[in-house]
C-alpha cells in the first residue's frame, strides 16, 4: 500500500510542527505540501527540526500543485 499524502495546513504553529514530526517517525505518512502565511519559502523540515527538508512551505493554499489523499488543519 502508498503512503498517505498530507496537506498540511498550518504548517508554522506548534501543533504544525508536531503533526510533521510524528509523520516523519511513522511509516505509511508522507506530508506532499505544507501552507503558512507566515513562513513560505522555508522547508517544513526547518520548521520542525527535520532531518530532511521536506517541502517547501507556500503561503497559500491557491499555491498548493501536489496531489494529496487527506488535508490536516491547524
Amino acid at each position: 500500500m502508498s503512503d498517505c499524502r498530507i496537506l498540511l495546513h498550518g504548517a508554522s504553529g506548534r501543533m504544525g510542527r508536531a503533526i510533521a514530526q510524528c509523520a516523519d517517525v511513522l511509516d505509511g505518512l508522507q506530508i506532499v505540501a505544507a501552507v503558512s502565511p507566515d513562513v513560505p519559502g522555508v522547508s517544513l523540515g526547518t520548521l520542525a527540526a527535520l532531518p530532511e527538508p521536506g517541502p517547501e512551505v507556500v503561503a497559500s493554499l491557491d499555491e498548493v500543485e501536489q496531489a494529496f489523499d487527506v488535508p490536516i488543519d491547524f
